[in-house]
Parts: structure tokens; sequence; C-alpha cells
């Protein structure tokens, strides 16, 4: 995040704002389902069918700086709003994911998933519940 904030980019930023824009519709679409639904720029229509594997780490770190600025969150605040953690298996592989659940400064929850065999970040926003 801080790296990202340190070197200004217009096209890094307004990917940023895109993902902040988008978040809307993703709590949208996980009210009309009622479970949590994924935030990356695939899911939200932001790119062309590229997933967050896809994306150098600039624009891995836009996704991450968008997600925090919708739901007025920081790398440094982000713990405070911790909720609860679990551990769930990855239908595809059966690994085990962490999750992490937290307030956001909206009426639903922020989900960090961690995956262990790259550790890399996917989020889910929605109802407090298990994905």
């Amino acid at each position: 995040m801080d790296n990202l904030e340190r070197k200004p980019n217009h096209e890094l930023e307004s990917f940023t704002e895109k993902i902040v824009e988008a978040i809307p519709e993703a709590i949208e679409m996980s009210e009309m389902f009622g479970s949590p639904s994924p935030i990356d720029p695939s899911s939200l229509g932001i790119t062309n069918f590229r997933t967050m594997d896809d994306m150098t780490s600039h624009e891995k770190l836009a996704v991450v700086h968008g997600i925090y600025r919708a739901f007025d969150l920081s790398p440094k605040t982000i713990k405070q709003q911790l909720v609860r953690k679990y551990k769930t298996p990855h239908e595809e592989t059966g690994d085990t994911l962490t999750v992490s659940v937290y307030r956001t400064n909206q009426d639903v929850f922020l989900q960090e998933v961690v995956y262990p065999q790259d550790g890399q970040k996917r989020f889910f926003v929605g109802p407090d519940e298990n994905i």
C-alpha cells in the first residue's frame, strides 16, 4: 500500500477509483443473494476477465487500496475492525484458507481470505457468514 502511495501513477489511481466506484454494486449483489460476494476487478466488471492472479503486484496493491478506501479502512486501522477469524477448506484444492472478517463503515462485512499456497489475499463483501 505505501509503495502505491509513494509512486503516484495516473493509471493505477484511475484503476483504484474504479474499484471504489464498483463496491456499491458488490454490496448490492451480496444483499440480493444473501451471501458474501467477491470483490475483484473481474467480478466487478472492471477488467476483461482478468483475475487477481493475472495482475501485477502494483495492480493488486491498487485493488486493496481501493477496497480499503471504499470502506474507510487502512492497513493501520483494519486490525481494530476485526470481528473474527475462521478457517475453511478451499473447494478445489482442499487447502485450508484463513479468513478474517472486518466491520466496515457500511452495513456489511469485509472478508479477507488468505490463500496458503501463495499468501495472496482475496476479498468478499456481505453478511458475516462463512464463505
